[in-house]
């Protein structure tokens, strides 16, 4: 069985059990992950209204005024909803496995790394397993390099961000 030399695991104090993963994320990272989540669906919501109404009203060109608007609101909502979503998860995925990756290791280098990964995996997992596996290696060396930054100048990627 491989068992990582830098985690302390003991009998009295085992960091790989269930209970004190769960109790991890159920003390420290419920509340933020809700606000990433749910600031990050509106968003995404927007944005996907956005481009829905702007596909909308190019496919509709042809039609009467009234049957312009309502498909063009209904291709908004469609897009709207399906860039909420992928925004909101992507968001969550990230945030969750930062979050349990910091836990047990220090380096942000890493951390980021593995943290995109999983979102870009998720994220490319839309065109299938092509999709997933290129989403996963392209999301893995952005993080990577967001979190040599973070490392380089000791900054977080919010304040990264401004």
């Amino acid at each position: 069985m491989f068992i990582n030399k830098r985690l302390p695991v003991t009998s009295s104090n085992n960091d790989w059990s269930l209970k004190n993963f769960l109790d991890f994320f159920s003390k420290k990272m419920d509340e933020s992950i809700v606000k990433a989540a749910g600031s990050s669906f509106i968003i995404g919501y927007g944005v996907g209204a956005g481009i829905g109404a702007l596909t909308g009203m190019a496919q509709n060109l042809n039609e009467l005024p009234l049957i312009q608007l309502n498909q063009t609101l209904n291709t908004a909502s469609k897009y709207g909803e399906r860039v909420g979503y992928q925004a909101a998860m992507a968001t969550t995925i990230y945030n969750v496995s930062k979050h349990a990756s910091d836990k047990y290791i220090q380096n942000p280098i890493i951390t980021t790394s593995i943290a995109g990964g999983c979102t870009g995996a998720f994220c490319g997992s839309y065109w299938g397993v092509k999709g997933a596996i290129g989403g996963g290696v392209a999301g893995s060396a952005i993080g990577a390099l967001v979190g040599y930054h973070q490392y380089k100048n000791q900054i977080t990627v919010s304040e990264l961000l401004k």
